[in-house]
């Protein structure tokens, strides 16, 4: 190839290109809001992405328990070591099954049936490299199990023989690392073996196994630090902060989901749950509303993760601002009674996983981060514990927030690492 075959293709290849980027700035200037709108779907599809890998990654982090699945209490002579290794030589007192030691029937809540039984069936399959009848599962997680069904746990899952129960243990630690994934994975096994009487040697192993890893958690949580990382994502929770957030906030529907963790003290998500009715039957989450008396509007909860420990939790004496709000909502949704104070865009129930993508998502809107609740419950604590409170205070602070004093002293951060 010559010199003058070179700027040939050269001059011939330019021109194409300016061909091509007059047509494609045509098509920009002609189909501009089209574009303008998909740019803003993908983003805000990333943006979801993103927020939902956050909140998984945050829901098996922090993912507590409940009393459901928690070992039943121990003698208090109960030995703690720091190791995952289990240790034939101490002496441990045996666990009771949590159904025995609270007089109850067997059966944890159907909320968790579906979620414990794909643990199990995700576990056995990995395990066995066969499939389990969830239906037995399912019946046995219930209570409502018969001795076919017993025998066919004991016979199809034989890794949770008490010759093999170690091998499981084995299996978990090496195909789940992290210590607070394995402790929410055993905790199915737990509830399972404690049904079955066969199970009961079997049952005491997980169980103290399953001891050793909330200890190994909490000691983690009682140091208080927080990476620096993540101290990034800590929030403001001074008045003049959240207010300054709260008036820049457009949407009256994100106004409302913003100030029911900020103006008053953030509860976890059983907000998705709230009923609006002047009847309160003891069971579900209501709002009381007045309209004459704005300032006697009261919220009550009957059905949150903590209501076997703090009973009915009745909230009032509402802040004005909040009130404002909460009633140009419910203006503006023509919520009337018998509704939901919080549903989707078909007006219809939505699930706490939902609302707290829906939350994690104003928050990271807000704060131009990946805000999930657990960050904005351990902001709020962490704020408070800057001022000089009495035991009495932080208690009525932390039962607002629906969990104890040793949770609450948890949430603060004072150290970066």
């Amino acid at each position: 190839m010559d010199i003058l075959q070179a700027n040939i293709i050269l001059d011939k290849a330019k021109k194409l290109n300016e061909i091509k980027n007059k047509r494609q700035a045509k098509y920009r200037e002609t189909n501009k809001k089209f574009i303008d709108n998909r740019i803003k779907y993908q983003k805000e599809y990333r943006d979801k992405k993103k927020i939902l890998v956050e909140l998984a990654k945050e829901t098996i982090k922090q993912n507590e328990p409940t009393e459901e699945v928690i070992q039943p209490p121990y003698n208090n002579k109960i030995q703690i070591e720091k190791n995952n290794i289990i240790d034939e030589n101490v002496i441990i007192a045996d666990a009771i099954p949590y159904y025995i030691s609270n007089n109850i029937v067997k059966g944890i809540s159907i909320q968790n049936i579906p979620k414990y039984s794909k643990i199990i069936s995700n576990i056995h399959m990995g395990i066995s490299k066969s499939q389990i009848d969830v239906s037995i599962i399912n019946k046995v997680l219930s209570g409502t199990y018969d001795k076919n069904d017993e025998d066919y746990i004991i016979k199809t899952m034989t890794y949770l023989q008490e010759d093999d129960i170690k091998i499981f243990i084995e299996y978990l630690e090496t195909t789940y690392p992290n210590n607070n994934t394995r402790r929410s994975y055993i905790s199915p096994f737990v509830v399972l073996s404690s049904y079955l009487e066969p199970l009961n040697k079997p049952y005491q192993t997980l169980t103290k196994y399953m001891k050793k890893l909330i200890n190994i958690y909490e000691d983690g949580r009682d140091e208080n630090k927080v990476s620096y990382d993540e101290s990034k994502r800590l929030l403001e929770f001074s008045p003049e902060e959240i207010n300054k957030k709260l008036d820049r906030i457009s949407s009256i529907n994100d106004k409302m989901l913003f100030s029911i963790y900020t103006l008053i003290t953030p509860r976890r998500l059983e907000w998705a749950n709230v009923k609006i009715t002047n009847t309160d039957d003891g069971i579900n989450n209501i709002l009381i509303l007045d309209y004459a008396n704005k300032e006697n509007t009261t919220f009550i909860f009957n059905k949150y993760k903590t209501h076997k420990s703090f009973g009915k939790q009745i909230l009032e004496n509402l802040p004005d601002k909040f009130i404002k709000i909460l009633y140009e909502y419910l203006k503006t949704n023509d919520k009337k009674e018998n509704d939901l104070l919080f549903t989707n865009k078909n007006n219809k129930h939505i699930t706490e996983n939902v609302f707290g993508c829906n939350l994690s998502l104003l928050f990271g809107k807000v704060y131009k981060s990946n805000i999930t609740l657990r960050f904005i419950r351990m902001s709020y604590a962490t704020y408070h514990s800057s001022f000089k409170l009495s035991n009495k205070d932080i208690k009525v602070i932390a039962t607002a927030m629906g969990h104890s004093i040793r949770t609450h002293t948890q949430y603060v951060k004072k150290f970066i690492i």
